[in-house]
């Protein structure tokens, strides 16, 4: 308990020292994330929503680390007499925290700007949720009803949200063309890293990670996991999120270059003019 007091005063700590300008840059991110008041969705907040899905497995931990420090001051009476374990109706709730925000992020965005295909970006966040809920019914429900009906529908949400997910993350968010068999380069055409064989292998190894994420959230809900696979299935997500933030911030570099060299051919014949003046 002290240790998780320790983090959080460091993080809230106020002042300029100790990464003062990023603790506080972080913290507002956050807090825009979590209490979306502002119509505007920038690029620090969409790609930190990003990696707290990533990290929905660890915020189960603190959230069972805070039902075990809550439990002594509210043991009072039948209503709050419960077990802090992975089976309780919370956990699945905090599971679906980070797909939920991301979901409100997209429909803000198409509301905003009028971009048809946030739509679809915020329906692969929400096939997320069925995959946790299902899950999470396992130990609601009979075993005859958990085989014969919920298990399936588990099962094909599964399949669904791993391979959206992956799709987006290859024609969407690394804008590459390896879902455009009329293209006749499966790359872009701007790369900034050298070699291609990069992009296959990010591209290959995405789509194991990805289902193995999806699984790992439904084992999660479904509290069958082992610490052992927890683990693997974590580090995994960890490479995962890490060549996805290179591939998805150079997408973004290009388009602000491309952007700024719009720009300069737009105002070099007035700077010609003025130089002729």
């Amino acid at each position: 308990r002290f240790l998780y007091f320790i983090l959080l005063f460091a993080l809230l700590l106020p002042g300029s020292w100790f990464f003062g300008k990023h603790r506080q840059f972080f913290v507002k991110t956050l807090y825009q994330i979590i209490v979306p008041l502002d119509g505007r969705v920038s690029f620090s907040q969409f790609l930190l929503a990003d990696v707290l899905t990533s990290l929905a497995r660890p915020m189960t931990d603190i959230g069972l680390a805070g039902c075990h420090f809550l439990k002594p001051y509210t043991s009072i009476g039948n209503f709050f007499d419960f077990e802090c374990n992975r089976r309780l109706w919370l956990f699945p709730c905090i599971l679906s925290l980070p797909y939920l925000w991301r979901f409100v992020q997209c429909v803000k965005i198409h509301y905003s700007t009028g971009a048809t295909d946030q739509l679809a970006n915020a329906f692969k966040y929400f096939t997320a949720l069925p995959v946790i809920y299902f899950g999470s019914l396992k130990h609601r429900v009979t075993p005859e009803e958990w085989a014969e009906v919920y298990k399936i529908f588990w099962v094909a949400c599964i399949v669904l949200n791993s391979l959206f997910s992956y799709y987006w993350d290859i024609a969407k968010d690394w804008e590459l063309g390896l879902f455009s068999p009329g293209k006749e380069k499966m790359l872009r055409e701007d790369l900034l890293y050298s070699s291609p064989a990069w992009y296959y292998l990010a591209a290959t190894t995405n789509l194991f990670l990805r289902v193995g994420w999806t699984l790992e959230l439904a084992l999660e809900a479904v509290d069958i996991s082992g610490r052992g696979l927890t683990l693997l299935i974590c580090l995994m997500e960890v490479m995962r999120r890490f060549q996805w933030m290179f591939f998805r911030i150079e997408v973004a570099l290009l388009k602000t270059w491309g952007d700024i060299a719009r720009e300069l051919e737009l105002l070099s014949p007035k700077i010609h003019h003025d130089l002729e003046a």
